[in-house]
Formats: C-alpha cells, sequence, structure tokens
C-alpha cells in the first residue's frame, strides 16, 4: 500500500493506492570455482562444495545440476554420491577448466572450475639389463649400458650406485671413468645379479637389476710343476709307466672332475726313449750310459683340453766294464823282445764312466810278458819261436773288467847276407840272371860248392863235384836240398861260352841259410817240400850285386810237381805249398 497527502496549499487530504507486484523468478548467482591438485594426484569435488559458491535471491532450494569437463587432459568421473571425482593425464600439468550448473528448480546458471594441476616430479624408470660373459673371464659395463632400458619422463637419469651382495665374483667401480668391472670367482658358472640405482634430476631413486650370465668353459687340467724325482731306475735300465702314475707325479686334476689321460710322453734328446703301450701304459728306456735326472714331458687331457706336465726321472749310475774294440796286433823278428805302454796296452779300450784303466794277468802262449815296474810291459817270444804268439790280458776299471787281446807275430830274423832261406829238403828254383841269360856268348852255366847232400836236378855233375846246366837255358836251376844239413852255403854261380871260357861278368855267389825253422807246417804237425824260387836279376842289372826275390808258383790241381814255399830274405814274407799238397 502507497499512502500520500494532497494539499492545496492550504488544506490536505490524505489519500493512498493499492500497489499489487507480480513475483518473477530469479536465478541463482554462481560464481566460479578454483581447485589445485598434484601432477599424477586426483580432485574430488563435492557438490557442497559448489553450491557454496552460488546463492538464490528467491531463497530457493539450490542444487548441482552437472558437472562435466569436456577437454582431453584427464578425466571426470561422477561418483553418485554427491561427489565428482578428475583424474589429470599421467604426468599431466598444467591449467584445465571444468563447468557446472547450479539449479534453483526453474532455472540452470552454469560456472566454471578452474583446476591447476601443479607439476610433481616423477621418479625414474629404472629398466633392467641382461649380460653374458664366461666362465674365468670378467665383463665391464659402462653407465650407458645400464640404463639402456632406464628413463624419466621429467628429464635425464643417471647410474646412482651399483653394489653386489653375493659372493660369487667381484665388482670394482671406477668412478673416473664411469666403468664398472665384475670378475666371477675363478671356475664360478652360473647366474646372478646386480643391484642398479637409477637417479633423476631431482634426486628420486629407482631400482633395478642387471643380470649376469656366467657360461660354463671347460677347464683344462691343472698341474704342479716339479724338480724333485719322481722314479727312479738303474743306469741302461727301463721303466713301465702307468697313467695314475703319471697324473699323481703331476699332481694332475680337473675342477670338473673330468676323467684324466696322459698321451704324447716323451724325455729331452738323449735322455732315452719312451714307448706308449696303447694300454694306459708307457715303457721307458734311458739311453745307454746316460746318469743323473732325465725330464719327462707329457699332456694331460680331460677330454676336451690339454694341459702339459713334467716329471723328473732319476738315473742311478752304474758302473760300465771296459769296452775293447779289437786286438793289438803287433810284428817282430825271432828272440826279439817287445816292449809295451801301458798306453799302447790299453790303446784299443775305453770306458764311457772315464774311470783309468790298468791291465793285469796276463795270459800267453809261446811268449811270456813281465811287467817292469815302470807302467811299461816286456813281451818276450819263446826262444827261436816263429809263429803267432797270442797274448790275453784283464783291462779293468778298478771294478770290472774286459778281456784284451794282442796277437804277436814273430817272424825269422832277415839277415842281409843271406839271398835264401829254406828248409832242409826244399827245392831251390834259381833262375839265370837276365843279364847272363841275355848274353849272346853264354853256353852253359855252372854251380859250384852246393850244400852238402844237395843235388841238381837238371845238370851234369863234374868230377870236381860241381855241376854243369846247358840246352835250354831259360829253364830255372832246379836244387834239391838234402834232409842232413843246416847252416850257410854260398854256391859259386858261373857262365861259360862255347869254348868253355868264363864270360866276362858271368860269376856270383847264392848265400842260402838252410834250417828247419823255415819248414812249412802242413797243419797237423809234419812238415812238407818247398820250392823256393830264386830270380837273380837285380835292380840294377848286375847279377853279381844279387838282390834276390822269391815267389811261389802254385801247382795245378792233380800236379805231380814238388810243392812251393820259402822266405822272401828283402822282406821277410812266407810263401806256401799248394792247399793239401803233400809232397
Amino acid at each position: 500500500d502507497l499512502s500520500f497527502d494532497v494539499s492545496d496549499g492550504t488544506e490536505t487530504v490524505s489519500s493512498g493506492v493499492d500497489l499489487t507486484v507480480n513475483p518473477i523468478n530469479d536465478v541463482a548467482v554462481v560464481s566460479d570455482a578454483a581447485y589445485t591438485v598434484s601432477e599424477d594426484g586426483t580432485l574430488t569435488i563435492t557438490d557442497a562444495a559448489l553450491l557454496a559458491n552460488a546463492s538464490d535471491i528467491d531463497g530457493d532450494s539450490l542444487s548441482i545440476d552437472n558437472v562435466s569437463y569436456t577437454g582431453i587432459d584427464g578425466v571426470l568421473t561422477n561418483n553418485g554420491d554427491g561427489t565428482h571425482t578428475f583424474a589429470p593425464n599421467e604426468n599431466f600439468n598444467g591449467d584445465l577448466s571444468l563447468s557446472y550448473g547450479v539449479s534453483d528448480g526453474s532455472a540452470v546458471t552454469t560456472a566454471e572450475i578452474a583446476v591447476s594441476v601443479t607439476e610433481v616430479n616423477d621418479a625414474p624408470i629404472a629398466g633392467a639389463t641382461s649380460y653374458t660373459v664366461d666362465e674365468d673371464g670378467s665383463i665391464t659395463f659402462s653407465d650407458a649400458q645400464l640404463l639402456a632400458n632406464s628413463s624419466d619422463v621429467d628429464g635425464s637419469v643417471a647410474v646412482h650406485a651399483l653394489f653386489y651382495i653375493g659372493n660369487d665374483g667381484v665388482l670394482e667401480i671406477n668412478n673416473a671413468d664411469g666403468l664398472y668391472t665384475f670378475t666371477p670367482n675363478e671356475n664360478f658358472n652360473g647366474e646372478l645379479s646386480i643391484e642398479v640405482q637409477v637417479i633423476d634430476d631431482e634426486g628420486l631413486i629407482s631400482s633395478t637389476s642387471a643380470t649376469l650370465d656366467v657360461v660354463a668353459i671347460n677347464d683344462a687340467p691343472t698341474v704342479e710343476s716339479t724338480t724333485t724325482t719322481s722314479f727312479v731306475a738303474d743306469e741302461d735300465g727301463s721303466l713301465m709307466l702307468s697313467t695314475a702314475e703319471l697324473l699323481a707325479a703331476a699332481s694332475a686334476s680337473d675342477v670338473e672332475g673330468d676323467t684324466l689321460s696322459v698321451s704324447l710322453v716323451s724325455v729331452a734328446s738323449g735322455g732315452g726313449t719312451v714307448i706308449d703301450n696303447g694300454d694306459g701304459t708307457f715303457s721307458y728306456f734311458a739311453e745307454a750310459d746316460a746318469n743323473g735326472l732325465v725330464e719327462l714331458t707329457y699332456s694331460v687331457s680331460d677330454g676336451s683340453a690339454t694341459t702339459e706336465a713334467q716329471a723328473v726321472i732319476q738315473l742311478n749310475a752304474v758302473n760300465d766294464a771296459p769296452v775293447v774294440t779289437a786286438p793289438i796286433d803287433l810284428h817282430s823278428e825271432t828272440n826279439e823282445v817287445i816292449t809295451l805302454t801301458l798306453d799302447e796296452l790299453i790303446g784299443n779300450a775305453g770306458d764311457v764312466d772315464g774311470d783309468s784303466l790298468s791291465v793285469a794277468n796276463f795270459q800267453a802262449t809261446n811268449a811270456i810278458v813281465t811287467d817292469n815296474g815302470d807302467g811299461s810291459y816286456s813281451v818276450i817270444p819263446d826262444t827261436d819261436f816263429q809263429g803267432v804268439a797270442n797274448i790275453t790280458y784283464d783291462v779293468s776299471d778298478g771294478t770290472t773288467t774286459a778281456t784284451g787281446q794282442l796277437n804277436l807275430t814273430v817272424e825269422a830274423t832277415v839277415d842281409d847276407s843271406v839271398d835264401l832261406t829254406a828248409a832242409p829238403g826244399d827245392l831251390l828254383a834259381i833262375s839265370i840272371p837276365d843279364a847272363l841269360s841275355s848274353n849272346a856268348d853264354l853256353a852253359t852255366v855252372t854251380l859250384d860248392n852246393l850244400p852238402e847232400g844237395a843235388t841238381v836236378l837238371n845238370g851234369i855233375e863234374n868230377l870236381d863235384g860241381s855241376v854243369t846246366i846247358s840246352g835250354n837255358l831259360d829253364q830255372a836251376i832246379q836244387v834239391d836240398l838234402g834232409d842232413s844239413f843246416e847252416g850257410q852255403a854260398s854256391i859259386s854261380v858261373t857262365g861259360f861260352d862255347s869254348n868253355d871260357t868264363a864270360i866276362d861278368n858271368g860269376h856270383t855267389d847264392i848265400v842260402v841259410e838252410i834250417d828247419s825253422s823255415y819248414a812249412f807246417s802242413d797243419g797237423a804237425g809234419g812238415s812238407q817240400e818247398a820250392l823256393v824260387e830264386y830270380d837273380g836279376n837285380s835292380d840294377a842289372g848286375d847279377w853279381t850285386n844279387y838282390q834276390g826275390d822269391s815267389s811261389v808258383d802254385p801247382l795245378a790241381d792233380g800236379s805231380t810237381d814238388e810243392g812251393l814255399g820259402g822266405t822272401d830274405p828283402s822282406s821277410g814274407a812266407d810263401t806256401l805249398p799248394d792247399e793239401g799238397y803233400g809232397g
């Protein structure tokens, strides 16, 4: 109601007006809301909190009509209980806007919800890595390798620390160059893990592991080198070595427990020889006369790998007897004494051990040996003995002995005044020298002063006892010596012409020494007649200056001629009768 006064200036009249104001609904007044939530967090908005931002002049009852989000940076969820949850996308930070409406029952008023998603540092992502290394080897990691599977959404990552708490190896950290080395224990194989800590720019740490697979590798057998004696044998001896003995000598073993074998057994040069018997045994034969330490080398195998091993054989020295390589051959004349030194007697003997040698216990036939006490020995042939005197003696190294032999050939003494030597009963064949036979005036040859009992078979005996040879003077003059005479005889030889006059320079004497010692043996103790040939030609052609030669003319099989034989007076060489001759 409105009342008012109406006045005319004098009088006043009160009046009133009734005004009716028809009601009209006023919408709710809503203000924007603002919230803050951390990155990767969630925001819960209640209806009540939103309505606190709204009012209605009409006093109408207000309610949340809707809450919505049309962006892509998160998810809004109506929980159905008067609350809404907004979850920003993972790792999103920044500002975004939601909208909501407030209803007074008649009209809806909308407003904005400002949401600030504040940045929060994310922990780094630590990714596992894996590696492989051979048994008994080692492996080195770098930071880059360890971080290969790690990252950080906010920035960079680095290796913070490495830890190994096992007991199967050793981890070495070199901070100077950012490298890490892991060495598994000897002979270890299998899998193990190393802890890796990764840190981001803000200091957040994440842990992971580096897995290491240690691959089994066959280990070669192990041996221990030794210089001590493993086996003992005598000089010039042998050994039978088994595989077990050789393995034990080298202290051989195998960490994997593989069965071990031995092969390629050898010795150093000069140490002997080894034969593989093919049954796990080996025969060792020492080098002749070697003694001392011998190194044995062989291979120990586990079936895949081999290791060289050594063992030592002690060869005990054993005295070796002296060795006589050949007899000593000497020559002497009848009744000549030969003196020999010790060095001469052991000249064909040796001792591999280097021992000093001595001689003793002489045994002789047809001679005797005397020790002169001054290191020399005299060999004395039996009186008038001719032939070979065999002498044996002991050559000693002080422990053992060998037999030495001395063969002394005793020959008849050569007398330069004697032209021929022969035995009683021998047949002399005297050739007429060329200087005489070539003389055109030569008609006959006369021999005089023949030994007692001698006869000329192809001559005519003269009244004075001389013998004349005529006719074919190219034939030898044959003088059959009698059996009764021994000694020297000077046979006179003179050449005559057809007038029975001695020719110039046509005379000489031939000296013959006749002794039974010059007889040839038939091998059964008897003697045989021998033919002694004489060629009176001298080197100068002067047959009067005799320098005689003798020779043997063997008889043809079945011949009835006399046997042949004699002694060359210039050389002392014997000539022999025809084999089997018994005339």
